[in-house]
């Protein structure tokens, strides 16, 4: 995973009122508790919002990693209580974890980040490494099929024409109308997406859709996906 590309914008990225606070993030913490998870890694979990949210729902614990060292200074300020009362692990790489060590692993907007289909393969590879067997991978992505729309707070721009030119970059600006930033994300297809989690060694087990927050009274895009995957046997293509 890039390192250092989120540092600049870490701090203006982490005070966004982003829309998928309200329907994702929601969501994805009442997944997590009907499956009964008690060891969850956030993985690429940038300034812990996720985890927060997730502690303040009744979660148990978690472990948070991001690659970027501002991202994990952020981090480190929004849940300093949590990691000092033990609640909290933060780490900066995952190789040194154990095999099997988590129940769930979220993903949130960190799939997009990887620039290469080998590089995607990776990083869920070693998702699928760190999970338990039968454990759940929650994976959120902008919804591959509406990357040429215009969202509440987000503004992606891929021509839909690059729907299956996978690895395509594209721009992103990212505006609730306080704070504005601007990054660069990497496309994949709804297919790709699924082809990916197969030679990593999941399952799919559902896909969920969002509409936009505030909601449109007659959606007609959908800014979020969200994966839901299960960790099954050994990877392979």
């Amino acid at each position: 995973m890039p390192d250092g590309s989120w540092d600049p914008i870490a701090g203006d990225y982490a005070e966004l009122g982003d829309a998928r606070l309200h329907t994702v993030f929601p969501h994805a913490v009442e997944i997590l508790h009907r499956r009964g998870v008690q060891r969850l890694l956030d993985y690429g979990g940038g300034p812990g919002l996720f985890i927060e949210r997730w502690l303040k729902n009744g979660g148990t614990g978690a472990t948070h990693f991001d690659p970027s060292a501002e991202m994990r200074e952020l981090a480190l300020r929004r849940l300093g209580e949590d990691i000092a009362a033990g609640k909290v692990t933060m780490v900066g790489g995952t190789a040194s974890l154990p095999a099997g060590s988590f129940d769930a692993v979220a993903f949130h907007a960190v799939w997009m980040c990887l620039p290469t289909v080998s590089e995607c393969v990776a990083v869920l590879r070693e998702i699928h490494r760190l999970l338990r067997p039968g454990g759940m991978l929650l994976a959120s992505v902008t919804h591959p099929c509406f990357r040429d729309r215009s969202f509440s707070t987000f503004r992606p721009s891929l021509a839909m024409e690059e729907y299956l030119n996978e690895g395509a970059p594209f721009e992103v600006v990212m505006d609730d109308g306080v704070r504005e930033v601007t990054f660069k994300d990497y496309h994949y297809s709804l297919g790709e997406h699924v082809r990916q989690l197969r030679v990593s060694g999941f399952h799919l087990a559902a896909l969920h859709e969002y509409p936009d927050h505030p909601r449109e009274k007659h959606p007609r895009s959908y800014p979020w996906l969200m994966f839901e995957a299960v960790a099954a046997g050994e990877s392979g293509e």
